[in-house]
């Protein structure tokens, strides 16, 4: 069962716009969490069963939303797509907003039920508020009316996950801890609205290990992650990794190991 998750926006993206400076003068990119959501997401749906697609790289420059659409509708010409995920997180001039909230198109009847899905899921699982209804439809004509909920064929959902103009629920949400339950509410909406059950992982006792040396394992991890997505300028990538991501070792482990051939 095939599944596209769109990762918004792209590394060339921040600065000027989709990112925001903090008061302690580092920066925080929109693209960069979307990335890290939808790698942990696509881990998880992988083990449910799904085959995941992504509209474009993690912690690349950004392809354009034409491009991006006309390949989801091609790829669903070869094989059926179930639905589309896009990954996000939101601003406001108003820096008290705050809160998840999801979209979906005006008159589709699946994107909506997905969408309720992924409200419930979020309404008992994630330590936040919500913004609004929680629910908001891309209507034509309108500031919603987003091209990547509305241009391709199956049906489509946009996440906006938390505020990042609003610095506490910033901190709060840009964890690992965080993105994992971002991932887990998507995932598990998914298994519903696809009717299969979404099995739990089963967390194993650490087993003793020799232990290596870390920087030999985070090459290696990039090696993997390069191999995979062939970056015509890898460095850049893991430049921006290592600037502004909190967890840029872990964030490595965790993307080199959503592929079966990384190290454990």
């Amino acid at each position: 069962m095939r599944v596209v998750f769109d990762i918004g926006h792209g590394s060339d993206t921040w600065p000027p716009s989709k990112g925001v400076w903090l008061p302690d003068g580092s920066g925080f990119a929109e693209h960069d969490f979307n990335s890290a959501v939808a790698i942990k997401a696509r881990e998880l749906a992988e083990k449910q069963g799904f085959e995941v697609l992504f509209t474009q790289q993690p912690y690349s420059p950004e392809v354009k939303l034409g491009p991006r659409c006309n390949w989801v509708n091609e790829e669903h010409k070869k094989k059926p797509i179930l639905c589309l995920v896009s990954f996000h997180a939101n601003a406001s001039s108003n820096v008290k907003a705050a809160g998840w909230g999801v979209f979906h198109w005006h008159n589709s009847t699946k994107g909506k039920k997905l969408a309720e899905l992924w409200a419930k899921y979020a309404r008992n699982m994630l330590p936040i508020g919500v913004w609004g209804t929680g629910i908001w439809q891309c209507v034509p004509g309108t500031w919603s009316n987003f091209d990547i909920v509305r241009k391709p064929v199956m049906p489509c959902i946009l996440i906006e996950h938390f505020f990042f103009t609003n610095f506490d629920e910033l901190k709060k949400c840009n964890t690992p801890e965080m993105i994992d339950l971002f991932a887990q509410v998507t995932v598990k909406a998914l298994c519903e609205y696809a009717g299969i059950e979404y099995k739990e992982e089963v967390k194993e006792e650490p087993k003793e290990e020799p232990k290596e040396d870390s920087k030999d394992l985070i090459e290696e991890y990039k090696r993997i992650i390069q191999e995979r997505c062939r970056f015509s300028n890898p460095q850049g990538v893991w430049d921006v990794i290592e600037k502004h991501h909190p967890y840029a070792e872990a964030l490595l482990m965790q993307w080199a190991r959503s592929y079966n051939d990384s190290p454990r």
